[in-house]
């Protein structure tokens, strides 16, 4: 079956397993706006390896949006913070400059810098929030490399790539304010 078919197939309340065994729940009726057609599906079982947000793309102009609820209050994200991270997971789905499928699948700093302007732009995020929710998750992170003894090149890869970000949030707020 293809991903558009299972597009097709999800409706409000749907259950489904991926292969870790991790339980999800599609907690949204079909978004529509303009083109674009989303659902926001939600975690079920507490699975600590999954992230808090991700987008997958079902197709062109469609897609849904995972997120752990659970893992986004544990960690201390304010509801605003939670739209900012959720608008950022849009702008993976629907941003004009990420629409060509990309190769491999490592993260890719110009995709996750977009994402976040999407998510200011075209989502009407406050850049502060984009940023506290940008620090809340590098301070997270840091935490847990330092328990989990990652490796310092990556350490050192994740701390470059948030400096990024997080001077890209500031350089949209210092936009809005002129």
């Amino acid at each position: 079956m293809t991903k558009e078919e299972i597009f097709e197939r999800l409706k409000k309340g749907y259950e489904f397993k991926d292969d870790d065994g991790t339980r999800y729940r599609v907690t949204s009726d079909l978004v529509v706006s303009g083109k674009a057609k989303i659902y926001y599906v939600d975690v079920i079982s507490n699975q600590m390896s999954q992230p808090t947000s991700a987008a997958i793309k079902m197709g062109k102009n469609q897609g849904i949006v995972i997120r752990n609820m659970e893992k986004l209050k544990l960690r201390g994200y304010t509801e605003d913070e939670i739209m900012a991270i959720m608008a950022h997971e849009l702008g993976h789905l629907f941003s004009e400059n990420q629409q060509v499928e990309r190769i491999s699948n490592e993260r890719a700093l110009d995709e996750e810098i977009d994402s976040d302007t999407f998510a200011v732009e075209k989502c009407g995020i406050r850049p502060e929030v984009l940023e506290s929710a940008l620090r809340k998750d590098y301070n997270f992170k840091m935490r847990q490399a330092e328990s989990k003894k990652v490796p310092a090149e990556k350490v050192a890869k994740y701390k470059a790539e948030m400096e990024k970000r997080i001077a890209n949030a500031k350089r949209l707020q210092q936009e809005i304010q002129r």
